[in-house]
């Protein structure tokens, strides 16, 4: 059995991977936006369904951007930064990962989703201080977190959807 060389995975380039992953990382970033607006709803007691949608718009915006009555431009702004944020950590990780094993992609995730809590939830956001102003529940995120890195064991059937298109 060969064992892998981490640097020939890293190095390679395989836009078709990298497909996958900004594929999967759209898809994860949907699930947990999905989370957080359904635990923003249901579990927080929020008063407004859509404002994780709004959050990363009150760096561009101000708090403007939270208001209950926020124009769809503002939505259509929070799917649009959140998909680049998706897509571009779902290549990060598919190029890294380099594989289809289904128990790699799932600890990786695991591993890759607190990675994103610690960097993005704990370290980026807070530097913001229209975001810092929100209080989000750390634990909430956490879950979110979580579940967005188990959402991308999906590159795996990106990677292997694309690749069978291509023969």
């Amino acid at each position: 059995m060969r064992e892998a060389n981490l640097v020939e995975i890293w190095i390679r380039k395989d836009p078709i991977r990298w497909l996958a992953g900004a594929l999967g990382g759209i898809f994860a970033i949907a699930v947990m936006i999905g989370f957080a607006m359904i635990a923003n709803k249901l579990l927080v007691g929020g008063h407004d369904m859509l404002a994780p949608l709004k959050i990363p718009v009150t760096v561009i915006m101000g708090g403007d951007a939270m208001n209950y009555e926020s124009t769809p431009l503002v939505l259509l702004a929070g799917v649009f930064l959140y998909s680049l944020l998706g897509a571009f950590l779902g290549v990060a990780f598919a190029h890294l990962t380099g594989t289809n094993n289904k128990a790699a992609l799932f600890g990786m995730g695991i591993t890759w989703g607190i990675f994103g809590w610690i960097f993005l939830e704990n370290l980026f956001s807070k530097s913001w201080q229209p975001i810092k102003i929100l209080e989000i529940p750390a634990t909430w995120g956490f879950l979110g977190w979580v579940l967005f890195g188990v959402s991308l064991m999906s590159v795996g059937f990106f990677d292997q959807m694309l690749r069978s298109k291509k023969n």
